[in-house]
């Protein structure tokens, strides 16, 4: 069954003439305008992540895990001592803390020598 649609000139226009001239103009109108959503989202969503990794970055930077000898880039195992305290705030104050030889002077070998007798106590 097709409805149709006589206008003042006397042109016979079908219902679904005028739905798919409806959606042609429709999708037409929309396109550009998804478009530019999808790529002004993709950019929040990038900037989003490079705060996420530059805060990371800036946590990493400050703790010891990465200087010491225990510490290993495996992400399963990443500090065989203490894998629960391995890059968070707590790491600062790890008393398993020993630095690898390619970090250490003999300053900071005394002095982490001298923190690790003082906690066997």
């Amino acid at each position: 069954m097709c409805i149709v649609l006589v206008t003042s000139k006397e042109t016979v226009v079908s219902a679904t003439e005028i739905v798919t001239n409806g959606l042609l103009l429709f999708g037409t109108l929309l396109s550009p305008i998804l478009f530019i959503g999808f790529i002004v989202w993709q950019g929040v969503e990038k900037g989003i992540s490079v705060r996420r990794d530059r805060k990371q970055q800036l946590l990493y930077s400050s703790l010891p895990c990465q200087n010491c000898h225990y510490f290993s880039a495996c992400e399963a195992l990443p500090c065989a001592v203490n894998p629960e305290q391995v890059l968070t705030a707590e790491a600062r104050s790890c008393r398993d803390f020993f630095p690898q030889k390619h970090y250490s002077s003999p300053a900071v070998m005394e002095r982490s020598a001298k923190v690790r007798r003082s906690s066997d106590r």
